[in-house]
């Protein structure tokens, strides 16, 4: 029975997810029919501006008002190839995200399933915009964990990188090297940090990762 609650906790938080990742992906409102108008507007002002001048004035004056009405349609069509870069990154980012699909939490470990001789972590995750702990309290070997894992990231945030020379080496060191091995080792397990060109590097929003910990159990 005690594994019934943060299944469901999990479950829901999940739906979240899901249904908010599909609002993200909804398609705004978008009219090309519309921007064509603009643009065929645009191209006839200068037409438009020389028939007056020439039914009023004669040749001189429509072929002024002409020129002074070409900037209209130029800054028009520039607007009109700007927006359809917009709206096809957009497309493609939607198309991105649809096949993706959204980032959902890790499952609880049950308890039947549990090692005790394995100490992880379980981050906490946001539901309806709040960031919420796992039900169960954390185990001693827990919060030590999560106290490492956050010390390993301020201290990165800090030193501007994450390798072991810099924060957990030396007489300047932040870390020691045994809680900078069980961290590494953590964050990159949670998906939190990956190898990157320059050794470890954040693989999500660093505020994120910290809000996640903070909440972990």
């Amino acid at each position: 029975m005690n594994d019934e609650a943060p299944r469901r906790l999990y479950e829901q938080t999940v739906v979240a997810i899901t249904r908010d990742h599909a609002a993200s992906v909804q398609r705004a409102r978008y009219n090309p029919w519309r921007l064509g108008v603009y643009v065929t507007l645009a191209l006839a002002a200068p037409i438009a501006l020389g028939e007056v001048g020439l039914a009023v004035r004669g040749f001189l004056a429509a072929a002024l008002l002409a020129l002074l009405a070409i900037p209209v349609p130029v800054f028009v069509i520039l607007w009109a190839i700007d927006a359809g870069l917009v709206e096809h990154a957009r497309l493609r980012s939607e198309k991105l995200l649809l096949t993706v699909g959204p980032a959902l939490p890790p499952a609880p470990t049950l308890a039947d399933d549990a090692d005790p001789e394995e100490v992880e972590l379980r981050p906490g995750y946001p539901i309806d915009g709040v960031m919420t702990a796992p039900a169960e309290g954390a185990r001693p070997e827990v919060v030590d964990l999560r106290d490492d894992c956050l010390a390993f990231v301020r201290a990165g945030m800090r030193r501007s990188g994450w390798s072991r020379s810099k924060i957990a080496e030396g007489s300047a060191r932040l870390l020691s090297p045994s809680a900078w091995d069980r961290a590494s080792r953590e964050l990159q397990r949670l998906g939190f940090f990956r190898t990157g060109p320059a050794g470890l590097e954040p693989a999500r929003d660093l505020g994120d990762v910290i809000a996640r910990l903070e909440a972990a159990r």
